[in-house]
């Protein structure tokens, strides 16, 4: 599993709706979150090009400003059956 953190004008924006249509459209299993400070988590079933792929869509989108973001490698996976907005 991938842990995606992305920093920026990312709450209240329509971002995660926005992030679950792109995981669809990439045929992407995981999850997204708001987090209490403020940034956002994405839990991704996949490899570092799925994770790139939706971040280049995101960061293309044009409605919101993504000022960081960070991949890390989880063990285990997801265990979502689509994408999930949490």
């Amino acid at each position: 599993m991938l842990l995606i953190r992305i920093q920026g004008d990312v709450i209240g924006v329509g971002f995660r709706a926005t992030t679950q249509r792109f995981a669809h459209e990439l045929n992407l299993t995981g999850y997204v979150r708001n987090m209490q400070d403020g940034t956002v988590e994405i839990g991704l079933d996949g490899n570092q090009d799925n994770a790139h792929a939706l971040l280049s869509k995101l960061k293309s989108a044009g409605f919101t400003r993504i000022d960081h973001t960070s991949i890390t490698e989880q063990p285990g996976s997801t265990e979502a059956l689509g994408f999930e907005i949490k």
